[in-house]
């Protein structure tokens, strides 16, 4: 938390509680990658299902403040997801999402407004990583929530521990959110275990 602070985001707190057609938004054309649990007795439709990414929370607090303000946004949440297991306990998994959106940098009488592109998402999350003494490599990936060619799996010593990208633009437009709008996501128990 501390090191992802001092590179310019700000943590926000979202609910474990999801529904499942915020879930579905995240795959635009595709089935859920993972079957979310349900809850038994939901408050509401919006609160059915333990989620199984942080992305959805993410972009929905995202789109809210959007509407009320235009400066870059940095932002990103350290907790956990749920994945079901056969006849056991879900698998709590310790996972870091964070948010790009908006101008790479705030506009300003010195400069004039510059978009945010892949390597302004890649490039906090390499600096993150570098400050945890871990050295990654990036392979094309295929996460479908993501635009096609701008995103890449994040891999350190032959391990994946992440994505970084470019949101799909069907994804963009069902959350309100702009289209340049980037996320990178880091398991952060896998990558603890290669950090020095």
């Amino acid at each position: 938390r501390r090191l992802i602070v001092g590179g310019g985001f700000q943590e926000i707190l979202t609910y474990s509680l999801v529904g499942r057609d915020r879930l579905a938004l995240l795959t635009p054309g595709a089935p859920l990658t993972v079957e979310p649990l349900g809850v038994a007795n939901p408050m509401s439709r919006d609160q059915e299902y333990l989620r199984t990414s942080l992305r959805a929370s993410l972009l929905d607090a995202l789109s809210r403040n959007r509407r009320r303000e235009q400066a870059p946004t940095r932002v990103f949440e350290l907790s956990r997801v749920y994945l079901p297991r056969e006849d056991a306990l879900p698998d709590e998994r310790e996972t870091l999402c964070a948010v790009l959106s908006g101008g790479a940098v705030p506009l300003s009488w010195h400069h004039g407004e510059r978009r945010l592109d892949f390597y302004d998402a890649k490039g906090a999350v390499e600096s993150l990583l570098t400050m945890c003494g871990v050295d990654a490599s990036y392979v094309p990936s295929q996460d479908p929530g993501l635009f096609p060619g701008r995103q890449a799996e994040i891999v350190v010593d032959s391990e994946r521990v992440g994505v970084v990208g470019q949101l799909h633009l069907s994804v963009a437009h069902a959350f309100e959110v702009d289209e340049d709008t980037f996320i990178f996501e880091l398991d952060v128990a896998t990558l603890m275990q290669h950090a020095r």
